[in-house]
This record gives C-alpha cells, sequence and structure tokens, in this order.
C-alpha cells in the first residue's frame, strides 16, 4: 500500500500543489489546453495511462515492496527534480506546450544549465523508484509506468528540442 500512497502525493504535488504556487507566484495557471498535434496527443495518451497505473495502484495494492530503500532514493530524487526544475523554469513552465504563448522562452540556467530536460529525467528517476517501491507481484504494472514513462518521455523531449532549436 505504500507504492499507492507515495504515488498520490506526487500527483497532489505535481498537479495540484505546483499549480496552485505557479497561480500566486504568476497569477496565471501553468496548464495549456490539449490540441490536436503530436506533442496535445502524446500528453493525453499519457494522462489516460497514469490515470490507469493509478487505479491499478489503489484497486489491487501489493503487500511487500521489491527494494524499498533504493525506491525512496529514486523516487525522492526524481520528485525532488521534478519539482525543483519546475520551479527554476519560473514563468516558462507549462503543462503541455503552447507555442503561441509569449511568456514562454527556452531556460538554460539553474538545472537546465546541466540537464537539458531535467523535468524528464526527473520522470524516469520517479517512475524507476514507483516501481522499486510497488510490489514484487506488480510488474506488468510497474512496466506499464516506466514504459509510459520513457516513450513520453523520449516523444516529449525530441518534440522540445525540435521547437526551440531554430530559436536558440
Amino acid at each position: 500500500m505504500t507504492a499507492a500512497w507515495t504515488w498520490s502525493a506526487y500527483l497532489v504535488l505535481a498537479f495540484g500543489v505546483a499549480p496552485l504556487l505557479f497561480r500566486i507566484r504568476f497569477r496565471r495557471w501553468p496548464f495549456v489546453p490539449p490540441r490536436l498535434d503530436e506533442y496535445s496527443i502524446v500528453e493525453v495518451i499519457y494522462a489516460t495511462l497514469l490515470g490507469v497505473y493509478t487505479a491499478w495502484l489503489w484497486l489491487d495494492p501489493a503487500p511487500v515492496p521489491v527494494r524499498p530503500p533504493f525506491g525512496w532514493l529514486f523516487y525522492s530524487a526524481g520528485a525532488g527534480l521534478v519539482l525543483l526544475s519546475s520551479w527554476s523554469m519560473g514563468k516558462s513552465w507549462r503543462i503541455g506546450q503552447d507555442a503561441s504563448d509569449p511568456d514562454v522562452e527556452h531556460v538554460a540556467t539553474t538545472l537546465q544549465r546541466w540537464l537539458s530536460h531535467p523535468i524528464y529525467v526527473g520522470l524516469v528517476l520517479l517512475a524507476l523508484g514507483q516501481c522499486l517501491l510497488d510490489g514484487r507481484d506488480a510488474w506488468p504494472r510497474s512496466m506499464l509506468l516506466l514504459g509510459s514513462t520513457m516513450t513520453y518521455v523520449l516523444v516529449q523531449g525530441r518534440a522540445e528540442a525540435r521547437r526551440w532549436s531554430g530559436r536558440l
């Protein structure tokens, strides 16, 4: 049941607390309405798969985590990197891409100076940690999370690199 609570805590932080802090800090929400483009379609598919993972986790909890110390290490590092990266991007952070938004700029300071996509690196670390916190018999569910996160990161990282390559 630990995995269900850690995952739920991440969802509340990433999609509740962080956007609320953004709203307070910049007086607008960071959410971008989906469009019919490659980026938005992948966003919707990934969100759906995360919903499936979340429901599966709560409806069929695994009793014994695989590697709790390593799970906590990866989970904490990933969640911290996602939240710190989001904060460091300032007003340019978005949940989704919006090429028409004049406030979005390429951020190449702080964490982005060392990692091209620190949020995506954080997502992978977090997913890996979550898989290790999930139960021994939960490998299909864990592979759903890890596989969908890896696919999302690769597709979205490529889309963002294409978007910013002509503007740097």
